[in-house]
C-alpha cells in the first residue's frame, strides 16, 4: 500500500546548523521539528500503524536553489523517521522496517513543501 503526507514547508524551512553550535541547541531544534512534522502525520495518517517494512521517498519544493540538496534533506529526513517512530506510524527506524529512501528536489516558490510517500508491501 502507499500512503503519503505532505509538510508544509513555508514554516518548516530551518536556518542552517554549524558544528559550531552546541549539542543541546541542535536537539532543541529537532525536538521543534519533530512536533511540526508529529502535527501533520497525526492529521493526515490518522492512527495508520504499518507491520511490514517500508521505503520513503521524499519529494522537496524550495522557495529556490539557495540551499544545498544534503541540507535540504538530511535533518528533515531524521526528524521525519524519528517522528514516524514516536507516532507508532512504524515501530522502529532501523534497517528492518526503513529499507530505503529517495530524495528529488523541485522549486516552486508558490508553495514550497515536503511530500512524503511511504511505501508498504501491505
Amino acid at each position: 500500500s502507499i500512503m503519503s503526507i505532505q509538510i508544509d514547508c513555508h514554516i518548516y524551512i530551518m536556518k542552517r546548523i554549524t558544528f559550531t553550535i552546541r549539542i543541546t541547541k541542535g536537539n532543541i531544534l529537532k525536538h521543534q521539528a519533530q512536533d511540526h512534522i508529529i502535527t501533520f502525520i497525526r492529521n493526515q495518517l490518522k492512527g495508520v500503524k504499518i507491520t511490514k517494512p517500508v521505503n520513503l521517498h521524499y519529494h522537496f519544493y524550495e522557495p529556490n536553489k539557495k540551499r544545498d540538496l544534503d541540507n535540504i534533506a538530511s535533518f528533515f529526513m531524521k526528524c521525519c523517521q524519528d517522528s514516524l517512530v514516536l507516532t507508532q506510524v512504524i515501530p522502529n527506524d532501523g534497517w528492518e522496517w526503513i529499507t530505503g529512501f529517495t530524495c528529488d528536489f523541485s522549486v516552486d516558490k508558490d508553495k514550497p513543501r515536503i511530500e512524503v510517500i511511504i511505501e508498504s508491501e501491505e
